[in-house]
């Protein structure tokens, strides 16, 4: 017999809801997909909608301000066409960042 494994995967795109883009949407991303309605798999950026929350909506001022607003709204990936400074590559800086405010 065979098991067949799963994998999900939700897209957020550059959309915005209430003024908020839709990949740093916790209340979107965390309350409603994944715990009303109990999506357990990848929330996949689309192709640069983690710039368009700094270059297009305005809601964050940097790459480290969007990247830690996604993560925190529970987006899993992103999709860039920048391999080298895509906003998620700032996650480091972040946590070191953090690491050097609360030592």
């Amino acid at each position: 017999m065979y098991k067949l494994s799963q994998t999900c995967v939700c897209t957020c795109f550059n959309g915005q809801i209430n003024g908020v883009p839709s990949c740093a949407n916790k209340k979107l991303l965390t309350d409603i997909l994944r715990t009303e309605w109990g999506f357990k798999g990848y929330v996949v950026s689309d192709e640069m909608a983690l710039e368009w929350i700094i270059t297009g909506h305005h809601y964050a001022n940097d790459n480290v301000t969007a990247a830690a607003t996604a993560v925190e709204a529970d987006v899993s990936l992103e999709i860039s066409p920048d391999i080298i400074d895509n906003v998620f590559a700032h996650i480091g800086s972040d946590v070191q960042h953090s690491h050097r405010v609360k030592s």
